[in-house]
Order: structure tokens, then C-alpha cells, then sequence
């Protein structure tokens, strides 16, 4: 990692060396014109021992950051006392001068034509002796961002995957902590920090607002103990990204992709194989610990008999099956043993998967009863306990990655969990165990560094086809080395727990498709839930198109559940969901956004699904422009059609108030009008049809309207098409399946299909009245 860091110096200041090689001539050069002024200015005051940064616009300098003192805490708790502060000749970098230590903050910026208003700080320290060990860094110290004003929301990042992540209203004063990342949205500019690598430390921001809506930013870099050594490289520290711009959205999208890639620079990760986006069945919604062998069973033999394995991919065994937390081969409950099960798995054409606490070791396991000295210890120096469940066995503790043996014992569980005992999709959960507060690694290097070459362990030994998903892991440390993640809370049973678990899925779907696929949970969707409430989880989770894992027993699921499960399965929604009001948020209210939108779901016609969410007890009006929604100007005539309800809503010209049911959420299809028949949508999935709907064309000589599907798989669905005004709908009729004419409102026709094969070819024919 240090030497990555040290090759990519020159590359982003700028070699003086290769600068000079570049400009020989054999000859004299003629003069050159004098050089522009850069895009940025670091500045310094030794009496203040802070650095600021301006920024060129309109020919003069202007403040971006001012007042960023930097700070250093040594491990036993003293504070570094810097004597001076300084500032290369070329504005690239600041040195802070102590009696033991070495601060070098190298600053790049990037052509304003790239990336406008975008700095890249890359701190080393370097150690005057051996023995120098740090807590902790911050290059920020309280920095005022004058390059962003009028802040009016502010997206606050959770610790791990479970931990709660918003966007929230600014308020005056307030503390805000964010972890990893930060970001506001202004005007006319907004800001974003974040690290670009989480290798060495655990990081966090405090950002507070005043009145004008302008932040005061610290970051924090929690290292626990770094040994920095006495030697000219020095130790490199996490880098920290500052970008300024008028779109927020696009901010943290250009910083999801420098942190994916400045990660795997500073710490390689080991090669992985890509998955589609699994779909498929758990069993910890239905059964928790209670599972049994019969019941894998069971539920494969109906997931065969409803989905098929070209739906529904993975059967995933979760907790229970475990003779302790540690000791990962089978109980009593599974007679047959691991492999007995992924055979029969397999045998049915599915992938089996596994759920795994790496790092969790229970007074009941062997390991504890033979490797005591494998465990994590606190600062005290006594193993750490995470906590007590006697269904892992007792008092739980976590193993200390930090340590060879440890590394080499988890290397060869994932070794055995595919080779020997055949399952090809990891769930690894409680993954924040070794980065628990209070505790220290008793082998070398940091809490995050040891974490991170554990999980390289586990990945070495899965092997790269395995499918890895992360669980209660920090999002930061985790970057490169998973499949996928989980990004919010257990979604449960009810709705308090689908509520927050959607509030995450909206704050993180940044994340989804560059640092991993996204896990929103299990699609839960059966009673106690009402039938709007699992509406409103299938389509906040459904949308994002990430995992879509259905759970409990799958032979009970009502039909109508059901229904919304092959909606959501396998994900059929095109990249690029936008969730149109995550940067408006209520005060008072800690609801999730009401309105995500899926551009130009459907290649076969120019259509657009929003899901427009009511999150409160009581019916209430949602007011949108659905032609604004779908891209078009808001004056544009657009259909709209409810896939879940079957309920035509019209043609609508600019603004439309929908009552939406308390707890609930309606799925729009949004096409534009083109005065004469055409496709409103269809409920074969969350994406009106996206994969299914292979053509629509309308053929004037005969007054036709074609539709051209494919199915996954052959079950019943409900299709709509408009009735114009002026004509009259005679037929409608499809091939190799029975049609049924359902109710429908004025200027529309829906039918219920009843496929009897997967190819089908359905011809509305009209008349003129």
C-alpha cells in the first residue's frame, strides 16, 4: 500500500523530471507565453497553523476552504503540537513540522474541464524515530467550506451496513456525524467529502451549519494505533476527497467511482468473478433460528413449483443450522450434513447459499475451548464480548483478524464451505465485530488494516466464483473486497421496519453497481403486513435492482404476496432509478422519500415507472407532474396506469394530486401520448415489462396494436392498453394463452392473460365508433 502511494504522487503533482523530459529540444525553444494561473491556490498561516484553498473564477481568487487546521493524537492520548506549518513552492503540498512527527499533505486538484472544484488531499506522516504511534489524524480541523452556501440538506452516512443513513434538513447548529462521506446540497453549489480509500483508519465527519446554510467540516481518521516507522517513504494515510458543484447526485456519483478505484490502488483486493444480481429464497424471515432440514426442503420443492431456477436463483440457509457461533458444521436439526443439502439443491438447478459469522466465536465452541488466545481483547486486555445468544451458544466474542492463525482458520472454513461442503453464495454477517470501540488488534497494523486482510482471506478461500454478500459491515473498510452488501436494518416483519430499511435504500443507492450490488433485505411480504405495506417494501426494494430474496415459507404465501413476489423477481428493472425527492426532505418528518422514478423502464416503448409512496397512517393526496417524471416537458400529454391496481388514473396534462392508501404505494406507468391505441404497461414485473415486452408496433391499415412478449415463466398477468377517443376496442386476443376482459375506466382496456407458453402474441384490434 505504501509504495502504491508513493507511484501515485508524481502522477497526480506531476513528475519535475518527466516535465523536463517532455520539453527538450534539440534546439533552442522560442519563448514560451506566460503560463495560466491554476485552477486552485493553497495558501498557508503559520500563526494560525491552519491552510486554506482558492479557487480561480473569473480571473480571481476566490475562497473554497479556509481555516483547516490539521490535528494528530499519539496512542497514549497526547495531542501533537505542531511548531510550524509551510507550503511547497508549486502549491502542492503542506508540511506541518513537529518534534517527533511529520504531516505531508499532498494537495492534486483536477482540470476544471474534467471535474470542476474537485481536490484530492493524500496525507504521510513520517516518524523522526521508531516507536511513534498514532490515534488518530485530521486534515480538516473545523475547515470552513466557503466554496457551498445555502445548504439545505445534508446526507448523513451510517457506520455499517444496519446503521441508520438520510438525507435530512439542515439545521442551524446542530452536530451533525456522518461516517465515510458527507453531502450537501446548496446554491448554487453543493459539497461533498469523503475518503477515497478506507484502508488504514475508520473515518467520520462532524459537519455544523450556520445561519447562510455554509459548513464547518472536521473529518476524523480513527486509527487506533499506527506504527510509524522512521524510514523516507513514510506511512500514507487514507485519502480525503473535497468536490464542490450545482448537482449533488452527480457529486457522489464521480465520488463512488474515484473511491472504488483509489481503493483497490492503496489495497488490491483479490480478483472476483461477477454475478447478475441474485434472486432467490432465505430462510431467516420465516424460520429464524428454528430451521430445519425439512424445511430447505420444502420451500425448494415450492420455489421449484412457483418461480423455477431461472427466476429464482440461490436457496440460502441462514442461522440455525450451526452447532455454535465458530463451529460452522451442521446440528442435529440437519442430519445429513452440508453437503447431503447443496447436492439436493443443486440437483434442482438452483445455487446454494450459506450464512456465516466469520469473526463470531460463542463460549460454546471449540474454538473458544481451544484457541482463547485467537480472540479480540479490549483495551482492558480481556477478550471483548460482543454479546449473549444462546442459540450461538452463550457469551459471543470475535476473533482478532490481526492474527496469522486466525487469517489462516478462516481461509480454510471458506475453503471447506465451498469445496467440501458445495455452496456457492456467502452471506458473511455481524462483519463490524473486529472493528467493535475499545478493542485492539494484538497483531501489527490497524483495527481497518487487519479487518480488511481477513476478508482477503475469506475471498482466497471462497475462491473468485463465489458470491460473497456482506452483512453489518463498515462501508468504508468493506469497498473492493464483496459482491454485495447489505445497506440497511433488518426490514422484519412490520412496518417501522420497512420504513427504515426504505429510508437506507434511498440514502445508498448511490452505492449500488460500483462498490458492490446493493442488498436492501429479504423481500418480506406476507401478514402481519398489509397488502399496501408489502406494495410499498416490493417496490422500494424491488426498484433499486439489486438482490430480491423472498423469505418465509414459501408453499403459505397468499396469492396475492405471491403475485408481488414474481413482480420483484428476478430483478427486472433497468439501471438508473432516481429518487426524485431524496433532497427535499420534511422537517419534523424522518419518513423515507415518496416518489422514485425508473426512466425509460421499458426498451420497447417509451415508458416510465415512478412508485409514489405514502408513509403515514392516513390516506393522503400525493401531488406530481407525471410528464416531468418521465423526462418530457410538464405540459405534455402522458398515460398513466397503476401496475398494482389496474387503475387508469387518464391522460394527464401537467400537475396530478393521486390519493395514495395510508402505508402504501402506487406503481405508475407514465407513457407519452400519441393519439392512437398504444401499450399502458403491464404487472409481469416492477419494470412494466422491462425483458418481457419484445416489440410494440400499431399497424394503421388494420387498426392493430402488436405486443410481442417473452416470459420468464408461464403464469398469469395483467396487460392494459388505451382506447382512444373515437374508437372502439373489438377484440383483443393472444396466442397460445386464454384471454380474460377485466374492468376497466374510460379511455382504456386491461385483460387478465393466462399464458400457456412463454412466446405470446396479443392483437388489439379497434373500430372506429
Amino acid at each position: 500500500m505504501r509504495s502504491a502511494l508513493m507511484l501515485l504522487i508524481p502522477l497526480l503533482v506531476g513528475s519535475p523530471t518527466a516535465a523536463r523530459r517532455r520539453h527538450a529540444r534539440p534546439h533552442p525553444a522560442p519563448t514560451k507565453p506566460a503560463a495560466a494561473p491554476a485552477p486552485m491556490r493553497v495558501t498557508v498561516s503559520p500563526s494560525e497553523m491552519t491552510w486554506s484553498l482558492d479557487e480561480l473564477r473569473g480571473g480571481k481568487y476566490l475562497p473554497l476552504v479556509t481555516g483547516a487546521r490539521p490535528t494528530a493524537t499519539r496512542s497514549d492520548g497526547s495531542s501533537v503540537a505542531w511548531r510550524s506549518i509551510g507550503r511547497s513552492a508549486d502549491g502542492h503540498s503542506i508540511t506541518l513540522m513537529a518534534d517527533d512527527l511529520k504531516l505531508l499533505i499532498v494537495v492534486q486538484w483536477l482540470d476544471a474541464k474534467r471535474l470542476p472544484s474537485a481536490v484530492t488531499l493524500l496525507p504521510v506522516v513520517y516518524a523522526r524515530s521508531n516507536g511513534l504511534t498514532l490515534k488518530s489524524v485530521s486534515l480538516l480541523g473545523g475547515a470552513r467550506l466557503a466554496g457551498a452556501r445555502n445548504a439545505s440538506a445534508v446526507l448523513l452516512n451510517g457506520y455499517q451496513g444496519w446503521d441508520a443513513s438520510r438525507v435530512a434538513p439542515v439545521t442551524t447548529g446542530t452536530d451533525n456525524l456522518s461516517w465515510w462521506v458527507v453531502a450537501a446540497k446548496g446554491s448554487p453549489h453543493s459539497f461533498l467529502a469523503g475518503y477515497l480509500s478506507s484502508v488504514v483508519g475508520l473515518n467520520s465527519f462532524h459537519a455544523a451549519f450556520d445561519a447562510s446554510g455554509s459548513a464547518a467540516l472536521t473529518d476524523a481518521e480513527d486509527l487506533r494505533r499506527l506504527s510509524v516507522p522512521a524510514r523516507a517513504d513514510g506511512a500514507p494515510l487514507d485519502a480525503l476527497y473535497l468536490a464542490f458543484g450545482a448537482s449533488v447526485n452527480t457529486l457522489l456519483k464521480q465520488y463512488a467511482a474515484a473511491a472504488k478505484v483509489f481503493t483497490n490502488v492503496m489495497d488490491p483486493a483479490p480478483a472476483f468473478q461477477a454475478w447478475p444480481a441474485p434472486s432467490g429464497w432465505c430462510s431467516w424471515y420465516g424460520y429464524y433460528g428454528d430451521i430445519r432440514e425439512d424445511d430447505v426442503l420444502a420451500n425448494l420443492t415450492a420455489a421449484a413449483a412457483e418461480f423455477g431456477p431461472k427466476a429464482l436463483r440461490v436457496i440460502q440457509l441462514d442461522d440455525g443450522f450451526q452447532q455454535a457461533a465458530g463451529d460452522w458444521d451442521v446440528n442435529a436439526k440437519f442430519p445429513h450434513g452440508h453437503r447431503w443439502l447443496t447436492d439436493r439443491i443443486h440437483d434442482r438447478g438452483y445455487r446454494a447459499g450459506l450464512w456465516i459469522a466469520p469473526f463470531a466465536v460463542s463460549a460454546g465452541s471449540t474454538v473458544y475451548r481451544d484457541h482463547p488466545d485467537w480472540l479480540l481483547k479490549g483495551e482492558d486486555g480481556t477478550p471483548a464480548k460482543m454479546w449473549t445468544n444462546a442459540g450461538w451458544g452463550g457469551d459471543v466474542y470475535s476473533l482478532d483478524p490481526s492474527l496469522p492463525a486466525v487469517r489462516s482458520w478462516l481461509w480454510t472454513l471458506f475453503r471447506k464451505a465451498t469445496r467440501e461442503w458445495g455452496y456457492d453464495y456467502l452471506k458473511i454477517d455481524f462483519l463490524y465485530y473486529p472493528l467493535s470501540p475499545n478493542t485492539l488488534p494484538r497483531g501489527p497494523g490497524t483495527p481497518v488494516e487487519a479487518y480488511r486482510a481477513a476478508l482477503k482471506a475469506i475471498r482466497q478461500g471462497a475462491g473468485p466464483k463465489a458470491y460473497i454478500l456482506g452483512c453489518g459491515a463498515p462501508i468504508g473498510p468493506t469497498i473492493g473486497l464483496v459482491n454485495g452488501n447489505r445497506i440497511g436494518p433488518d426490514v422484519s416483519t412490520g412496518w417501522p421496519g420497512i420504513k427504515a430499511a426504505a429510508r437506507n435504500v434511498a440514502a445508498r443507492q448511490w452505492m449500488h453497481n460500483v462498490w458492490w450490488q446493493n442488498d436492501p433485505d429479504a423481500l418480506v411480504v406476507r401478514p402481519p403486513l398489509t397488502e399496501g405495506q408489502a406494495r410499498a417494501w416490493t417496490a422500494s426494494a424491488g426498484l433499486t435492482a439489486g438482490l430480491a430474496l423472498a423469505t418465509g415459507n414459501l408453499a403459505d404465501t397468499p396469492a396475492d404476496r405471491a403475485a408481488l413476489l414474481h413482480m420483484a423477481i428476478p430483478a427486472a428493472v433497468r439501471p438508473g432509478l432516481r429518487i426524485d425527492d431524496l433532497w427535499t426532505p420534511s422537517a419534523g418528518s424522518d419518513d423515507p422519500p415518496s416518489i422514485w422514478t425508473v426512466p425509460n423502464a421499458l426498451p420497447a416503448a417509451p415508458l416510465t415507472v415512478a412508485a409514489v409512496f405514502n408513509w403515514t397512517d392516513a390516506t393522503a393526496a400525493r401531488d406530481i407532474t407525471p410528464a416531468t417524471l418521465a423526462g418530457l416537458a410538464p405540459s405534455r400529454r402522458v398515460h398513466v396506469w397503476d401496475a398494482f391496481s389496474g387503475d387508469y388514473l387518464g391522460i394527464v396534462s401537467g400537475r396530478l394530486s393521486t390519493p395514495v392508501e395510508a402505508a402504501s404505494a402506487r406503481l405508475l406507468a407514465i407513457t407519452p401520448d400519441t393519439k392512437r391505441p398504444q401499450l399502458l404497461g403491464t404487472d409481469i414485473n416492477l419494470g412494466a415489462g422491462n425483458g418481457c415486452v419484445e416489440g410494440v408496433s400499431w399497424t394503421p391499415k388494420y387498426r392493430a396494436l402488436k405486443v410481442r412478449l417473452k416470459l420468464p415463466r408461464v403464469r398469469p398477468f395483467r396487460i392494459a392498453v388505451s382506447v382512444p377517443s373515437g374508437l372502439t376496442l373489438d377484440t383483443l386476443e393472444c396466442s397460445s394463452a386464454d384471454v380474460e376482459r377485466l374492468p376497466s375506466a374510460e379511455g382504456s382496456a386491461m385483460v387478465r392473460i393466462s399464458p400457456k407458453g412463454s412466446e405470446i402474441l396479443c392483437i388489439s384490434r379497434y373500430s372506429k365508433r
